[in-house]
């Protein structure tokens, strides 16, 4: 049975073979050079398997490429190891005019450092390689740096379990907090914390955003899967409404932000 190649590997495989065929090499003899079977090099330009890093080092060591294989290589993680729906959302992001978020157990995406990123990765997808999680990563921790060259209005509105309880360790929970502390007081984020002794909100709800896009609002609703998207007017409107409801239960953001400080200096 003939395997068939993933789109974006054939891409690199595709590069690979120009390279090899530029230095007048043949599958045999590129792979006797640099320690790799001449099943697999003909499976990394086929498609058919994933390089790691580490070959895309040791092939332009011996190709003299200058870096060009590694460097594709890196371009292809970023987006691999993301699912459509989360690429979508990347897109959505970009381009909003107005981003709304409630999320109820966790910082919100676009506000998450590194460290804290790769902790939920981590525990989420055991056995993934180091360098796909580190590709999401990077992913992740670059969309806000992305997004505020456009100035979008970006409001968000947390539990309060999501500043106390730690994600990590203390320092990676201090990093993350500071981070947050420093977006509200540059005012580059509005964000509310609803107190835990409100025993019942309207949230209580799987996480969702709302954007505002020149096309329109769209909703995404996020679950274990990715998430799902909605536009119809009823739907949109309703959560809308919702988060209405979240902010008039929440902490306005001067009181949040002290509350962000006082989580902080338990921290130390």
């Amino acid at each position: 049975m003939v395997e068939k190649g993933n789109g974006a590997w054939l891409r690199w495989g595709t590069e690979l073979r120009r390279l090899r065929e530029r230095a007048g090499k043949t599958q045999d003899q590129l792979g006797r050079s640099v320690g790799i079977s001449r099943q697999l090099i003909g499976a990394f330009e086929n498609g058919t398997r994933t390089p790691k890093a580490e070959h895309c080092d040791i092939l332009d060591r011996e190709l003299a490429t200058g870096g060009t294989l590694r460097q594709l290589w890196s371009e292809l993680s970023d987006t691999d190891e993301l699912s459509e729906g989360f690429r979508g959302v990347l897109r959505m992001e970009r381009v909003a005019r107005r981003i709304r978020e409630y999320h109820p157990i966790l910082i919100p995406g676009l506000l998450q450092v590194p460290d804290y990123s790769r902790t939920l990765i981590s525990a989420r997808q055991v056995g993934i390689p180091s360098e796909r999680i580190e590709a999401v990563v990077k992913a992740r921790s670059e969309r806000l740096e992305a997004v505020l060259p456009e100035s979008p209005a970006l409001w968000f509105v947390v539990d309060e379990v999501v500043i106390t309880r730690p994600i990590g360790d203390r320092r990676i929970m201090r990093d993350q907090l500071q981070h947050i502390e420093k977006l509200m007081s540059s005012g580059k984020v509005r964000l509310q914390v609803i107190p835990n002794d409100i025993g019942h909100h309207p949230g209580l709800c799987t996480p969702f955003r709302i954007f505002e896009l020149p096309t329109g609002t769209l909703l995404h609703m996020e679950n274990t899967f990715g998430g799902q998207s909605f536009r119809e007017a009823e739907k949109v409107n309703r959560m809308l409404s919702l988060f209405g409801a979240l902010q008039a239960e929440a902490y306005p953001p001067r009181r949040s932000i002290d509350l962000i400080r006082t989580a902080l200096s338990e921290l130390k």
